[in-house]
């Protein structure tokens, strides 16, 4: 049996013991059950091609809960930087296609500022802290 067999045997013993726990963790931080499920299936994924390049972690359940937290944290955090650099350097251009017309519309720096103000004030009020700034 090869090191990976090994690690792959792990993360199955670890789904049959653990994957209720976790999705019931995951269920009340995401406070839905279809993403719950989603990124559930997605840490084992993770864990299967990970686990046999980095080891199995010392708390492989906090492992599975936390790594779908803080992929949603970082692709938050990097259209938040897209969406910034784009306002910063361009104009804002959104458009709309039916089947007969398109129809372009600039969109106000104050109106995507106002989104990310309102993004931001849901994170903290779901997650309970938001990102530390960083000046200079």
């Amino acid at each position: 049996m090869t090191a990976t067999d090994r690690v792959h045997e792990t993360v199955n013993a670890v789904y049959v013991a653990e994957s209720r726990r976790v999705l019931a963790t995951l269920i009340r931080l995401l406070g839905d059950f279809d993403a719950a499920e989603e990124a559930m299936h997605d840490a084992f994924r993770a864990a299967l091609e990970q686990w046999p390049r980095d080891g199995v972690p010392g708390n492989p359940r906090a492992w599975l809960v936390s790594r779908p937290f803080w992929t949603s944290i970082a692709i938050v955090a990097m259209w938040t930087a897209v969406i910034v650099d784009a306002i910063a350097g361009t104009e804002i251009v959104a458009v709309a296609t039916t089947a007969t017309t398109t129809t372009t519309t600039n969109i106000p720096t104050v109106v995507i500022t106002g989104l990310l103000a309102a993004i931001a004030t849901i994170f903290v009020a779901r997650y309970g802290f938001a990102p530390e700034r960083r000046d200079g």
